[in-house]
């Protein structure tokens, strides 16, 4: 063999091992991004099935104890097909029951953190969805319940929970109920149209016992009553009938007490919610005014109502107004000259004096 062969066989040699280095090296590469992407799937795959399996042990463990506190009190739970618990997503669940008196209807909504998506639990640690919520929403049937609007929930969180209120605003906006009566609730502030109303529904010991108990676990966040939409009161639509609701948000877990399980908390404050929202139901249902509250507040609405209708009429009048002053505005701007300034002057003067007079009534 020829020095030529050699050296030619030699680059060829070298040539091959270059090759084979580098197709090794884009090999591992290739390698390592897939296997990253396994362990990231693998990661994201157990992350998922741990917050789901933890908000489905939350939810069921709810409405396991709301079962045992309604079975003897509701006909039908469910969605009729066997199902007690109603999952819309995993942290969005259902509980209906229905088929009692007073009761129109019964719908238990269940907002879980989003566990499943690291992202969503980021987003609601630092939002209003930081806690488990349950939200307990009852139509009252009874025909001659008295029809009024309430607002409860702790102290210190009251001017947040009545913020956007309409109803609340319009017709139990004007202080908290103080009452003697209520003594054992000194956490809970109360905005209501009637004291009376207000006495009536937390005067007996046990409901103070239960209230109070919610309250110093934080389960209870807030008791909203009222036969009125939430959105401001002339938006709703003509002709609409007033339906009494009462709406109860509670923390899913409350706070631990010494020895106490989860569970066991979990348990005790669903029962506790779920008897309260059957009394207050049928308090108010079988709520028997005396003459002068009825009457008190009837006079209540009805100012409350033709204020509302008088700066109803007062936004159309001005609407009207400033849809004459535009079409003076543009007629004299299409005449041309002088005509647009002399306008404006006019109607600055004009609005001088009113102002002049509306301070002298004043």
């Amino acid at each position: 063999m020829t020095d030529a062969q050699v050296s030619e066989q030699s680059s060829a040699a070298g040539g091959m091992l270059a090759f084979d280095s580098a197709t090794i090296a884009t090999y591992l590469q290739t390698f390592h991004i897939e296997l990253l992407l396994i362990l990231f799937l693998a990661a994201y795959g157990a992350f998922y099935l741990r917050g789901n399996s933890r908000n489905q042990h939350l939810a069921h463990t709810y409405a396991k104890a709301l079962f045992s506190s309604f079975k003897n009190q509701f006909a039908y739970f469910g969605d009729g097909k066997g199902h007690l618990l109603i999952q819309d997503s995993p942290s969005q669940y259902w509980f209906y029951a229905s088929g009692r008196v007073h009761f129109e209807s019964l719908a238990v909504g269940i907002q879980l953190k989003r566990r499943m998506d690291i992202v969503g639990l980021l987003t609601d640690e630092v939002t209003a969805a930081s806690h488990d919520r349950v939200v307990f929403t009852a139509q009252v049937s009874a025909e001659a319940a008295p029809k009024f609007v309430l607002l409860a929930g702790h102290t210190k969180r009251l001017a947040a929970l009545s913020q956007d209120r309409g109803d609340v605003a319009s017709f139990a906006g004007r202080g908290p109920v103080n009452s003697r009566k209520l003594a054992g609730l000194e956490d809970l502030a109360i905005l209501c149209e009637s004291t009376a109303i207000a006495e009536a529904l937390f005067e007996p010991a046990g409901v103070i016992d239960a209230v109070a108990g919610l309250l110093r676990d934080g389960a209870l966040v807030s008791l909203h009553i009222s036969d009125q939409p939430s959105v401001a009161f002339d938006a709703m639509p003509k002709g609409t009938p007033p339906r009494l609701q009462v709406t109860m948000v509670m923390n899913l877990i409350p706070e631990l007490r010494a020895g106490q399980s989860e569970a066991e908390a979990i348990t005790k404050a669903a029962t506790t919610a779920g008897e309260l929202a059957i009394y207050l139901v049928d308090r108010i249902a079988t709520m028997d005014l005396p003459a002068n509250v009825v009457s008190q507040l009837a006079k209540k609405r009805t100012a409350v109502t033709d204020g509302l209708l008088h700066k109803e009429r007062q936004e159309q009048s001005q609407a009207r107004r400033q849809e004459r002053i535009d079409a003076q505005l543009e007629q004299a701007k299409s005449q041309g000259g002088d005509a647009l300034e002399k306008l404006e002057n006019k109607l600055k003067k004009k609005e001088q004096k009113k102002m002049v007079k509306n301070l002298k009534v004043r």
